[in-house]
């Protein structure tokens, strides 16, 4: 019989996968800032969303990381000072900053 899933280990495999991508990307001399920023909002988000599935509260289905940021807050978790601005990440119009850092 396998172990039951662990949603906060894998969202937060996942954000490592993102947050990855986005640094390769940001290496790459021919990409623009949107691909870096998609990768690096979505390393964010899933990571927020691990915090908050590790003290076995639910999230919505959202890219909005102003409100998952509130959502751990929320639930009591500090969130860390390089994460403050973060809700900069967050696509407005379907387009995505630069190069927010």
């Amino acid at each position: 019989m396998s172990a039951a899933p662990d949603l906060s280990s894998d969202l937060l495999a996942l954000a490592r996968e993102d947050f990855a991508a986005a640094e390769a990307l940001d290496r790459a001399d021919r990409v623009s800032g949107a691909p870096v920023g998609f990768h690096a909002q979505q390393a964010v988000e899933k990571a927020l969303k691990a915090a908050i599935a590790s003290r076995n509260e639910d999230f919505p289905f959202t890219h909005d990381v102003g409100l998952l940021m509130q959502l751990c807050q929320d639930a009591s978790l500090e969130l860390p000072v390089d994460l403050f601005e973060a809700d900069r990440l967050t696509p407005l119009c379907g387009g995505y900053p630069l190069r927010p850092w």
